[in-house]
């Protein structure tokens, strides 16, 4: 039975959340100096994560910039593509940030490729933006990464997304979209 051989993680809190808050909270969590996972829906979604927390005048503040920001998405070719077109949009659209985006895209595979071999994010990593990507098959065994945002609300999938914080998850917030589609 492969249920009894797996680790189960129960986070100590879990927060249900509209996700029009989420980036307060994440700003909020980051200036206390907590690291972070980010289950973003969509690969739009975490560049636009990215953008904002770049612009976010109180991390920079408190030192927080670009290179504290890691994403995760399926590296396929196309995504890619895809994801490189939003990010020179984003620069296009705000001059003022100019983000780096083949080194955002160099970064993504070498932490990926670090989290594969090792496990664990590296030191200077403050957040993990991602999709469901990382929901399974990585595990996460940095002591200092207790917290989850997760854009989901589906049981099976956050369970699986908790899972990759092999020391335990502190809090996980469920963000839900309460707009009227």
């Amino acid at each position: 039975d492969k249920f009894k051989e797996c680790k189960h993680i129960e986070p100590a809190k879990v927060i249900l959340e509209p996700l029009s808050s989420a980036i307060f909270d994440v700003t909020e969590e980051l200036k206390r100096g907590k690291k972070l996972i980010y289950f973003a829906r969509t690969i739009a979604r975490i560049k636009d994560i990215y953008v904002e927390l770049c612009q976010n005048k109180d991390l920079k503040k408190c030192g927080f910039g670009a290179e504290n920001i890691c994403i995760s998405f399926s590296d396929t070719e196309e995504n890619i593509k895809r994801a490189k077109e939003m990010f020179f949009k984003a620069n296009e659209a705000i001059p003022q940030i100019q983000l780096d985006v083949d080194g955002i895209i160099d970064q993504m595979k070498v932490v990926r490729e670090q989290l594969e071999q090792e496990s664990l994010l590296p030191d200077d990593v403050k957040i993990l933006i991602t999709t469901s990507t990382l929901k399974e098959g990585v595990d996460i065994k940095n002591s200092d990464v207790k917290d989850i945002f997760a854009e989901s609300m589906v049981p099976s999938t956050v369970k699986q997304m908790a899972g990759r914080l092999r020391n335990g998850v502190g809090c996980l917030r469920m963000l839900y979209n309460s707009e009227v589609s």
